[in-house]
């Protein structure tokens, strides 16, 4: 027949993402692939993630190919666009994703198997255990074309090829990131290549592991912000993805650069370096990266190793009579075997020695302590190995070393009874540089000592407090011009009594008081001066010449002046003038011109040319006519005949060049040398550096009071610095400096600091007070620095202290900070201090003037000559051992090196003496709890690799590796591991245990691991092995610490992680391990990276054929032991924590992940960042000075319980305050504590349905980050995170106990406005459950919510509101619920809710599912899923709801789904019952709306079951299509069976005509796709089942 109606709703659907593979099926998988696609052995294989046209989803193509009959050439050609879905009914093999009947092992997304087994061979959606993936269908594929592939599919090979990223490795963007996504399956639809040709598509020859190397992702769905759907309650909980742009933890939704883009250009100096892709550290792609490594057999065809049956008495074999030495000298350079059943001692004396490989298949016993060197391409044990060493850490106790050399890879041969474990027997390939050990035995023993949890050892102590050494005492210089010391004046050439007495330092003195200094005072040239009122004064000056003309010529003769030797002259000047009305400004400091001047002459008795020089009174020193100013300049003379010499007969100063006409007045004029309050104090003592800057109050300086030395300015020539006084506001004067008439920003007044009191390490406090005037442009930032030439003479401007911005309404404002003495500022040479204005706002013509006053920098601390540390953990530590200093700071790279010179012992501590001091740092002195650790590095025993600086390169590392030998505990302490790891090749790290299986009492622990080429310890497939108190230090390559899918029951306890270079410090891949006490202390990616996998990776990174495997879901499984872990100075998060999703196994809240007493601080990015985390609990921690504290996503039903977050602690900005690393360093990211979702992510009713309780928690420096950090966008103590759903907030959470320190006004909980720029929430409630938050304090009870009318109205004046559109509303406990209705016509319509007690109203806004792109809104539109949500949130009472449309009269939505919230943590909150929906009278003749009947205008209130968001199918207006030519409702680009259309019934007419009956008629055609009309097809409507 060619007219039918249906309509069948579907629970799921399947993704499949868009990534292609091409190979042929290798006869290795012949039966199963026979069994499953029934696909010829030599057929080639083409798997499409979607069709380009009408056609089904990669399973379609895999049943179009099942179904089609081979070539001639033994290939399938199908038809690549438009093909068709095949569903078979009976196969009873491993079926495929579409089997109706699935009776085999596969599963599908009609499966009716309900077996709980795990995921068969087949795919996607098994309802039973396991069906939770979509995984991508692939065939085994080999790397060539075979020589009979059909011409057709060689053409579309080529076509193919023609892609630009094909060989760049990448995939075509056929699917937009995510899938697509939908509410009715988390795994969404198949992605559209409709509008793509071959081109888009990516041919591949390699397997899908190195597929997932490269970067292609074949096996893990993405998804986002769906509802979940089950057939049954025991249906298992579809899998849970995040959206790729979400991976880094901002989910930056706006278009700016992910947040470690942004973090990675602040590393590298704010510009991409080299070819890093973004997101080169995350999990997925390092475990990509190191499936990818090739160049190593694979290990898991190998069989276990035992213990050799020739070794069976081997514990009783005495070592004292076989001697090692003899086995070397048989050996002649060989490989030296020591046999089996037999023990050697090791005798070799010191010194090096070389051999050609050591093959341990007896028992090498090496003697504790022996010294000795031995050279060797690899070490096998397959008996037993065994050294120690008990005396003092030390470079000077050195015992045993074992160095692996060469580049050529050796042969691993099995002895005696293990002959037959690696397959044949026949040797297998160990690489290079190889310490293998396969069913042997280490017993290594350098440092013994317990490994329990509570009894470790520590090889690391926290920095109890630095040890500071003396202050320097600089050196002072007396060279005349070059003076850090005051002169002694010359003798004085005509004595006066019979001894000649000292010369006054101050040449001349005058004040004018009395007439007695006339006789060496003149007006020049025939101008008189006067003496008048205690002053000098020359009236109505008619020349530029006529001023005050001092001869000095007598006094110069009399007490000889200084050659070259700086004098100050002061001098203070009055300017009248009877045109200019006194204050009004003189042409010099309108534009610089006629300027006055001090002008010296020399007269010479021989007739030649009189000698001048002058300085100009500049337009920043010049005061204005009728006021007092003073002007102050330097002056050196030179003792030559033209100057000082015989031929000199006269000398004079004249101060000159005054306007004509003008009275001019001085009053004290000093020419003096410079006093010792011009300079550092001379005593020699250690208070000499207490304070650098000489005169910086500017309140006792010479010149009378009035000069700026030893300050000057850095243009002499437009500005001097003034010292001014003003009235301090107590009664008193208050002087201060002032520079104006500056021109450049840089212009500033500057001073030359004592370099000497500037040594590496030091720590000064950089302070003063800072005023400017006369600027009309806003505030401004500054700094100080600075500026001085390094060892090439090159300038350098070191930062020394940042201030927030500066208005001219500020007043004065005072800036400080912390100046720590690095390597550069104490190499610099002739520093000089000098303000910055980096601010484009000072431009010509105008440049503020600049006041300071109170300029100090004094000394705080330092340097760190010595360390405390705890004494308990140094019994073992040596003088002239190396220890390493973590970062105090953002940066892993501030970690530092130092040598022990001695070790004393003190109460509780021990003092480490360094033979040099280090930068200093943060001890627990200073941040209890957060101050740096302190490792030792130096180890008696050492395994290393041959290494040649700049010669080795990162693949030519050694590697210690015991394999496959379960039952057998190694004993692996106190070794120094140095240059180990491979870079490019599988399974070659410094330390692994690689599928050992049980070794109960193997102790991997207080080993030092350095300088690795790729990680430090892995662990795979091992249980119960203890690994301690190691210490990791400059690690590159993959992860430092990993803990393999297979490895459990282990205990990873005190190692410690620092400087590593790339990746992260921890990473975890199984949570049923113990984790406690470790640190990761400045990583480059992570410190602790807990990403969980869907599924388990075996041993060669396989996983059962890609689907779950053997070993189920990584997320599922039960977390071990996580207590007192901390991490600090990473680069991205100190935690992160994707898929905990225990609480699907066990169903309770006490079977659930608990993250114990973690410490997070000072990473740059987040300290704590969880993604997907299904109820876990953070019980106890500490949070301090991270961009982000602690940030949920998509996480539900969590507690956070007796923490404390510090968002930026002020010790810490002063640390950080001149470095490049910083807090806020992008004006785009806010700084927050905790960061919570607004929306429950999983909506099942299984789930656990609630948000987060926050308990006992404090939460504190939030309030002033806009003042320390002006960068930072905004500052909360807690925010809501920027995922969007529809604007309603429903994740039920409480607060209890909560402390916010915040001393703005009002205090600060949570920013609403952002919270709805964010997330578009505006009715926020969370529960205050003992009403700690109410702003009154008198609340018991209480919530606190957004301030919208929508949310308060009802209470009437009840809430008090808070500001940043939050309110607290006391004494009421609320509940929420939703009422979801139809969507069409309602976007305008309000909700109702009237209180019927007391009469209080409110009306409710809508809310609809916020979509990423247009196309995807457009479609949900129509989704059947979709409707418009009225929430509210409640007390017990009794209430009316009543919908409004936009007119304001009472409606119906068609339908209404009432929904609650889960319950809150409080009481007399509404139920079910308290609230009565009213529903208008309805007449319902006719149930379906916009039949047809009519004209067609709009497709409302049509729904439709098209999914597929990135497709264009949809819902259309058919014109002229319908029944005689009328207009039609149109379902086009449909794609499966159960694509169709239908719309909502009023619910109100399925209560009033119960028990009636209607009849239900259509038209219905069905055509082909395409634009219509098309032909009608014919359904069989007994056949198959087919699009």
């Amino acid at each position: 027949f060619r007219s039918a109606w249906f309509h069948e709703k579907h629970s799921r659907r399947i993704n499949i993402e868009g990534e292609i593979l091409r190979g042929r099926i290798d006869d290795n998988n012949k039966s199963n692939f026979k069994a499953r696609m029934k696909v010829h052995s030599s057929a080639w294989l083409l798997i499409v993630s979607a069709p380009t046209v009408a056609g089904g989803s990669v399973d379609a193509v895999i049943d179009t190919v099942v179904a089609a009959a081979p070539s001639q050439h033994g290939a399938v050609a199908p038809t690549l666009f438009g093909l068709s879905e095949r569903h078979l009914k009976n196969n009873k093999g491993g079926g495929n994703a579409n089997n109706k009947n699935d009776k085999g092992e596969g599963n599908s997304n009609k499966n009716k198997n309900k077996d709980k087994g795990e995921t068969g061979g087949g795919s996607n959606n098994n309802k039973g255990g396991g069906g939770r993936d979509k995984t991508f269908h692939y065939g085994k594929v080999d790397r060539g074309e075979p020589d009979n592939m059909p011409s057709d599919w060689k053409a579309a090979m080529a076509s193919m090829k023609k892609n630009k990223n094909i060989d760049k490795g990448k995939l075509s963007d056929t699917c937009d990131s995510g899938g697509n996504k939908s509410k009715g399956n988390p795994l969404g639809g198949n992605c559209d290549t409709s509008q793509r040709p071959l081109e888009s598509l990516v041919i591949d020859t390699t397997d899908p592991e190195e597929l997932e190397a490269l970067g292609v992702n074949v096996t893990d769905p993405t998804t986002e912000g769906v509802n979940y759907e089950f057939v049954n309650e025991d249906d298992e909980e579809p899998e849970l993805l995040e959206t790729p742009d979400d991976e880094y933890g901002i989910g930056n939704s706006n278009g700016n650069d992910d947040l470690e883009q942004s973090t990675r250009r602040l590393l590298r100096g704010n510009h991409k370096v080299g070819n890093e892709a973004p997101g080169a550290t995350d999990a997925k792609k390092q475990e990509r990266t190191r499936r990818k490594l090739g160049n190593s057999v694979p290990t898991a065809p190998i069989g276990d190793f035992a213990t050799l049956a020739c070794n069976v008495d081997l514990a009783s074999a005495s070592c004292g009579t076989n001697l090692f030495s003899t086995l070397v000298a048989a050996a002649v350079g060989n490989v030296v075997t020591v046999p089996c059943g037999a023990c050697y001692r090791y005798d070799l004396p010191e010194g090096d020695h070389t051999i050609g490989g050591l093959d341990v298949v007896g028992k090498l016993y090496v003697p504790p302590n022996h010294v000795s060197a031995l050279y060797t391409p690899f070490v096998f044990v397959q008996g037993e190995f065994e050294m120690s060493d008990t005396n003092p850490l030390s470079i000077d106790n050195e015992s045993m070393k074992i160095v692996l050399t060469g580049d050529a890879d050796v042969a691993f041969s099995p002895a005696d009874s293990n002959a037959n474990v690696a397959g044949t027997g026949t040797p297998f390939n160990a690489g290079t540089k190889p310490f293998l050990v396969a069913g042997g035995k280490l017993n290594i023993r350098g440092w013994d000592g317990g490994s329990g949890p509570d009894d470790v050892v520590q090889s690391w102590s926290p920095l109890v407090e630095m040890v500071e050494g003396a202050l320097p005492i600089p050196t002072f210089n007396a060279t005349p011009g070059q003076e850090t010391a005051p002169l002694t004046p010359r003798d004085r050439l005509i004595p006066t009594t019979v001894f000649p007495e000292k010369c006054p330092r101050a040449v001349v003195q005058h004040d004018f008081e009395s007439e007695t200094h006339m006789q060496v005072w003149s007006g020049g040239y025939g101008n008189i001066v006067h003496h008048e009122n205690g002053a000098l004064v020359g009236h109505d000056l008619r020349s530029t010449w006529h001023g005050f003309t001092l001869d000095f010529t007598e006094i110069a003769q009399e007490c000889p002046l200084i050659d070259e030797a700086t004098y100050l002259i002061t001098v203070r000047i009055k300017i009248e003038h009877k045109d200019h009305v006194p204050g009004t400004s003189l042409q010099c400091e309108i534009d610089g011109r006629d300027c006055p001047q001090l002008y010296r002459r020399i007269y010479h008795g021989d007739g030649s040319r009189d000698a001048t020089e002058q300085r100009s009174i500049p337009r920043g020193a010049i005061g204005r006519y009728g006021d007092w100013f003073h002007f102050a300049t330097t002056w050196q003379f030179k003792v030559s005949e033209n100057e000082l010499g015989s031929n000199v007969i006269g000398q004079t100063f004249t101060l000159e060049r005054f306007p004509l006409g003008s009275k001019v007045s001085m009053d004290d004029f000093v020419w003096e040398l410079p006093s010792e309050k011009s300079f550092l104090p001379q005593d020699g003592g250690e208070g000499t550096c207490a304070e650098v800057v000489i005169n910086g109050n500017a309140e006792d300086n010479d010149g009378g009071g009035y000069h700026w030395y030893p300050m000057y300015s850095s243009d002499p020539n437009r500005f001097l610095p003034l010292v001014l006084e003003e009235d301090d506001g107590n009664g008193g004067m208050n002087r201060f400096y002032r520079t104006k008439a500056r021109t450049y920003r840089g212009h500033s007044m500057r001073w030359r600091p004592n370099s000497d009191c500037f040594v590496r390490g030091y720590v000064f406090t950089v302070s003063h007070k800072m005023r400017i005037s006369n600027f009309s442009k806003g505030p401004m930032t500054y700094e100080l620095r600075f500026r001085g030439a390094d060892s090439d003479g090159n300038i350098k401007y070191p930062k020394i202290l940042i201030c927030p911005e500066i208005g001219v309404v500020d007043g004065w404002k005072e800036c400080s900070g912390p100046l720590l003495i690095t390597e550069e500022i104490a190499s610099l040479t002739d520093i000089t201090v000098e303000i910055h204005f980096p601010s484009d706002k000072e431009s010509t013509p105008e440049f503020a003037d600049v006041d300071w006053d109170d300029v100090s920098i004094a000394f705080t601390s330092g340097p760190a000559e010595g360390l405390a540390v705890q004494l308990d953990r140094t019994s073992r530590w040596g003088a002239n051992s190396e220890v390493h200093i973590t970062s105090s700071t953002l940066s892993y790279m501030d970690s530092q090196m130092a040598m022990i010179d001695s070790i004393t012992p003190n109460t509780g501590t021990a003092i480490l003496k360094l033979t040099a001091g280090i930068d200093a740092v943060l001890s627990e002195k200073e941040t209890p709890g957060m101050g740096v650790e302190v490792a030792i590095l130096t180890r008696n025993l050492k395994i290393e690799a041959e290494y040649s600086e700049g010669v080795t390169t990162e693949d030519q590392g050694g590697y210690l590796q015991i394999l496959h030998t379960p039952g057998v505990a190694q004993v692996i302490e106190g070794v120094e591991f140095n240059h180990m790891g491979q870079s490019d090749t599988k399974n070659r790290h410094p330390i692994q245990l690689l599928y050992t299986k049980d070794v109960a009492g193997t102790s991997i622990s207080r080993n030092s691991i350095r300088n690795t080429n790729y990680g430090c310890i892995w662990l795979d497939g091992v249980s119960k092995a203890t690994v301690s108190s190691n210490v990791a230090h400059n690690s590159l390559g993959g992860d430092c610490f990993s803990v393999g899918y297979e490895a459990t029951g282990n205990l990873i306890v005190g190692n410690l992680l620092s400087y590593i270079r790339e990746n992260n410090g921890f990473s975890i891949k199984s949570p049923e391990n113990d984790f406690i006490g470790n640190v990761a202390a400045g990583t480059k990616g992570r410190g602790f990276e807990m990403s969980l996998d869907w599924k388990t990776y075996g041993e060669d990174d396989k996983s059962n054929g890609n689907l779950i495997g053997p070993g189920g879901s990584m997320r599922r499984k039960a977390m071990g032991i996580f207590r007192d872990n901390t991490a600090h100075s990473s680069l991205y998060q100190g935690f992160r924590l994707h898929h905990f999703e225990q609480f699907f196994t066990f169903h309770n809240e006490v079977d659930v992940p608990i993250f114990q007493n973690m410490k997070a601080y000072r990473n740059m990015n987040h300290g704590i960042y969880a993604y997907n985390v299904i109820a876990a609990e953070w019980r106890g921690g500490l949070l301090s000075d991270n961009q982000w504290g602690i940030n949920f996503r998509v996480s539900d039903r969590l507690l956070l319980k007796d923490y404390d977050i510090v968002g930026s602690s002020e010790i810490f900005k002063d640390h950080t305050d001149t470095r490049s690393q910083k807090l806020c360093p992008h004006s785009s990211w806010d700084h927050t504590g905790i960061v919570m979702p607004s929306a429950l992510w999983r909506l099942g009713h299984t789930d656990p349905g609630l948000g987060i309780r926050m308990r006992n928690i404090t939460l504190s420096g939030f309030d002033k980050e806009q003042e320390w950090y002006p960068k930072c966008k905004s500052t909360e103590p807690i925010q809501i995170d920027d995922h969007k759903k529809d604007g309603h907030f429903d994740y039920v959470s409480s607060t209890e106990n909560v402390n916010i320190v915040d001393e703005r006004e009002p205090r600060m909980f949570m920013d609403g406005c952002l919270a709805v720029a964010k997330s578009g929430a505006t009715d926020i409630v969370i529960t205050d459950v003992d009403g700690s938050l109410d702003p009154n304090g008198a609340a018991s009870v209480g919530a606190l919510v957004s301030s919208s009318s929508h949310v308060t109205d009802i209470f009437g004046d009840l809430c008090v509101d808070l500001g940043k559109c939050m309110a607290y509303c006391p004494g009421v406990c609320l509940r929420g619920l939703y009422l979801k209705v139809e969507q069409f016509g309602t976007e305008n319509w309000m909700l109702k809710i009237k209180n019927s007690v007391n009469g209080n109203e409110m009306l409710i806004p809508p809310t609809v599912l916020v979509q990423s792109t247009a196309a995807r809104s457009k479609h949900y539109f129509s989704d059947p899923s979709a409707g418009r949500r009225f929430s509210v949130s409640l007390p017990a009472g009794i209430f009316t709801a009543e919908f409004l449309d936009e007119n304001g009269d009472p409606a119906w939505p068609t339908y209404v789904e009432e929904v609650w919230q889960k319950e809150p943590d409080c009481s007399g909150f509404a139920t079910l019952g308290d609230i009565t929906i009213l529903k208008p009278n309805v007449d319902c003749n006719e149930l379906i709306r916009n039949g047809g009947q009519d004209a067609v205008l709009t497709t409302d209130p049509w729904l439709h079951t098209m999914y597929d968001y990135w497709r264009d199918s949809d819902l259309a207006i058919g014109t002229g299509l319908g029944i005689d030519g009328s207009d039609a409702i149109v379902t086009y680009m449909r794609t499966d069976h159960w694509d169709g259309l239908g719309q909502d019934i009023d619910s109100r007419c399925l209560d009033q005509m119960k028990g009636e009956y209607y009849e239900f008629s259509a038209w219905m055609r069905v055509t082909e796709q395409g634009a219509q009309p098309k032909s009608p097809v014919d359904i069989n409507p007994n056949g198959a089942v087919s699009t």
